[in-house]
């Protein structure tokens, strides 16, 4: 998944810099904690957390978008014309498929 690699990037840098999760926390004014979550996979930042993690390890954001590896085929779109209507015991739940 594409937050667990951006997740690997930033503990990799983190970590090449020779910079404690508290470190970095009392840099960018996020707690140990959060930045813990977010190293481990168990929280997806938003794009400015991103932005301040960056600057706090004097890094370009786009550092974390580089070499990802993409997902394919993982989504489909359906016209709205084309859903079909999932019916369970005699009701209609209104839930649109996805193939």
């Amino acid at each position: 998944m594409i937050e667990k690699q951006i997740a690997d990037k930033i503990k990799q840098v983190r970590k090449s810099k020779n910079l404690t999760l508290e470190a970095l926390g009392n840099k960018v004014r996020l707690s140990k904690g959060l930045l813990s979550r977010i190293e481990n996979y168990q929280v997806s930042p938003p794009i400015a957390t991103l932005s301040k993690i960056a600057k706090g390890l004097e890094v370009s954001i786009g550092l974390f978008f580089e070499d990802l590896e993409e997902e394919t085929n993982n989504y489909a779109v359906t016209v709205k014309s084309q859903r079909r209507q999932i019916i369970r015991g005699g009701r209609k739940s209104g839930l649109p498929t996805i193939l």
